[in-house]
């Protein structure tokens, strides 16, 4: 897609900041992630301490479908930019 829509004599410059925000993304976007979960339920489970005492304790269950509608309207929103603002480079011999 990096080659059809800004063509091939700067491919290697294109595709690294491509693949720079894909990087962003995967460094931003589960922090993002756990801001928005809402913790939903707490189910309790039993440890043992070091010192051979069984502790119980609270694992919060979480939803995270406010995270995943805001990701989804995000890519609906690049998938429009991209349709709308760029045309892809047309071959040389045209």
């Amino acid at each position: 897609m990096t080659a059809d829509l800004f063509g091939t004599k700067h491919l290697g410059v294109n595709y690294g900041w491509m693949f720079s925000a894909y990087g962003a993304g995967g460094i931003v976007g589960p922090y993002l992630a756990a801001k928005m979960m809402k913790v939903v339920s707490q189910i309790p489970y039993q440890v043992t301490e070091p010192g051979g005492k069984i502790a119980e304790r609270m694992f919060a269950v979480g939803n995270y479908r406010p995270a995943f509608l805001a990701a989804g309207i995000a890519c609906v929103v690049a998938a429009v930019i991209i349709a709308v603002a760029l045309k892809p480079a047309k071959p040389a011999g045209r």
